[in-house]
């Protein structure tokens, strides 16, 4: 799994430079931007979603159970995944 590091390293910077970059919080030159952008592409780098819970204290996410399977629950359970997707919720149900 790619990390920051792994990013710096590619992209010539800092892991605090590539943190920047990443979350968009701090000045960071247009050239650097690029470079970190690209190294980001470059190596399919995506955040790790439990880091970002971990540090914010929030996990964004809903469970869902349900007694039993009907085709009302399965209908209801996919209207309410898609409009918690539309808010940044990820959802899951058993």
């Amino acid at each position: 799994m790619t990390n920051m590091k792994d990013i710096a390293k590619i992209a010539g910077v800092s892991s605090a430079t590539v943190s920047r970059v990443i979350n968009n919080n701090g000045y960071v030159s247009h050239i650097t931007r690029q470079k970190v952008e690209s190294a980001v592409e470059k190596l399919d780098y995506v955040p790790n979603s439990q880091a970002i819970s971990l540090k914010k204290g929030a996990t964004k996410t809903i469970g869902i159970i349900a007694p039993n399977i009907t085709e009302t629950i399965t209908v209801l359970v996919k209207n309410f995944t898609l409009a918690a997707q539309k808010k940044g919720i990820r959802s899951f149900s058993t």
